[in-house]
């Protein structure tokens, strides 16, 4: 036991006299993250509630859970007539104009600071409502003026590919859907979305932008323009 003991104190002190040694080796930065994720795992969450793709919106349990994105997004009225049954009504105004795709981004994406920053709209159903402010970040960056560090931007996939760069959990990837784009949230299962075929999924689509918070992707953004 006193052998123990005596490795033990020689342990901490050894600790000790690390953590207070200035030459020590810093935390590698790709490690360390000063900006909310937990959209990641509302995403995931959110797609296991609607039994990865099986659940639609005209199935009553669907109801409550997609009520529940159009209230975040301040559409009261859509939420109610959701809870209605409205999306179970083919030729119902919210079977053909209640897409709630980026109601759910929204939602998920509720406690990320930096996101709720690029929200611009007041009507948050739209995917451009976030996206085209993450796009004025990206040209800031572009004419060598500064942002915020955690700050979101936004890319082409031609221009991520330039700086060889590929989405990663926590980012979010677009897809052309009609005449704009549609967003989705980079997890480790794929980029989940909603109102995919009626319900939340795996985008499969092909990519044509993204968004990021990485500083990295910043730096080298910036250096790719001298």
């Amino acid at each position: 036991m006193k052998l123990i003991m005596e490795k033990w104190k020689k342990f901490v002190n050894e600790t000790n006299s690390a953590e207070s040694d200035s030459t020590a080796e810093p935390f590698p930065e790709e490690i360390s993250q000063t900006y909310d994720t937990t959209h990641i795992d509302t995403a995931m969450a959110e797609m296991d509630k609607f039994n990865n793709g099986r659940l639609k919106e005209q199935h009553r349990k669907a109801w409550k859970i997609i009520a529940k994105y159009w209230k975040h997004a301040k559409k009261p009225l859509y939420a109610a007539a959701v809870l209605r049954g409205a999306y179970a009504r083919p030729n119902s105004f919210m079977s053909k104009q209640g897409a709630w795709s980026s109601a759910f981004v929204q939602y998920c994406m509720k406690n990320n600071k930096e996101f709720q920053k690029l929200r611009h709209c007041k009507y948050l159903g739209r995917h451009s409502c976030y996206w085209k402010a993450a796009k004025k970040n990206t040209l800031k960056i572009k004419l060598g003026q500064e942002i915020p560090e955690n700050d979101w931007i936004f890319l082409s996939m031609r221009e991520a590919e330039k700086i060889e760069y590929t989405p990663q959990p926590g980012d979010l990837t677009f897809i052309v859907f009609g005449s704009g784009l549609h967003g989705d949230i980079v997890t480790p299962r794929g980029s989940v979305g909603g109102n995919l075929a009626d319900t939340v999924k795996v985008n499969s689509g092909k990519k044509v932008a993204l968004m990021t918070q990485d500083k990295k992707v910043k730096i080298k953004l910036s250096e790719s323009q001298s």
